[in-house]
């Protein structure tokens, strides 16, 4: 959904690649957009670009955290206002998580605590990156984050157990736990982006690859559809709508 300012006169939105900004009104548009290097520091990306009818920006390759700065001057009496916007993109950081989850759910085949797969290194990798991505992104994916918990908690209780039981015996341990904490991420990344690109749902869809994926994930027993209804059905639910968030 877009956001709409009628008395600065201009239009903001934001797909999955681009940032869209239209003039709605008389007075004169223009935009710039900064580089977030600390809590309290940015630098520039781009110029001041005029704003003639409508701008589209791609989403800037960098990851990070960054600022969209519209103004809006009056052409007569050249008084201008202005608003800003923050915006996270980490799209080069969830396409390498999206990629190797996919290898990692639908590939190696280990069902119980007498299997054994060996590639830990590619496993830890991915939960890094994996904790990385909640990390940058902690004030939006908190919630979903805590409000699925309780639908994967008693099958992490059994598979720890079954890791504890694995190195009393002196026994490496198999890739279910993994497969649960990798898919549950996955799974509650799929539905943080949906409700951030509410334009888009059919482009998340085939970004996550979700139809493909959803077989491995209930292969896997991770009880995605309790997952989902937990955070949908959640009073605390909200549409981010492109995560722009005004300064």
């Amino acid at each position: 959904m877009p956001i709409t300012n009628n008395t600065l006169g201009y239009k903001i939105s934001r797909d999955l690649g681009n940032i869209t900004i239209t003039k709605t009104g008389s007075k004169n548009i223009s935009v710039q957009i900064f580089y977030k290097n600390t809590s309290n520091s940015f630098s520039k990306v781009t110029g001041i670009l005029d704003v003639a009818d409508i701008i589209v920006f791609k989403i800037p390759f960098q990851d990070g955290k960054y600022k969209i700065k519209i103004t809006s001057t009056n052409p007569i009496t050249e008084e201008f206002e202005y608003k800003e916007y923050i915006f996270s993109s980490f799209n080069k950081l969830l396409d390498s998580i999206i990629r190797n989850s996919q290898n990692f759910l639908c590939g190696c085949d280990c069902t119980n605590c007498n299997d054994n797969c060996n590639d830990t290194k590619g496993k830890s990798d991915l939960i890094l990156k994996m904790i990385s991505f909640y990390i940058l992104n902690k004030e939006y994916y908190s919630f979903f984050f805590n409000t699925g918990l309780d639908c994967i908690e008693d099958s992490i209780l059994k598979d720890i157990n079954c890791v504890i039981l694995g190195e009393a015996i002196g026994k490496e341990f198999d890739d279910t736990i993994y497969k649960n904490i990798i898919g549950y991420l996955y799974y509650i990344f799929y539905i943080g982006e949906r409700s951030i690109y509410t334009c888009c749902t059919e482009q998340v869809d085939f970004k996550f690859n979700i139809d493909n994926i959803l077989p491995c994930l209930e292969k896997n027993n991770l009880n995605f559809k309790c997952i989902e209804s937990s955070i949908l059905t959640n009073p605390n639910f909200y549409i981010s709508d492109s995560n722009l968030t005004e300064l």
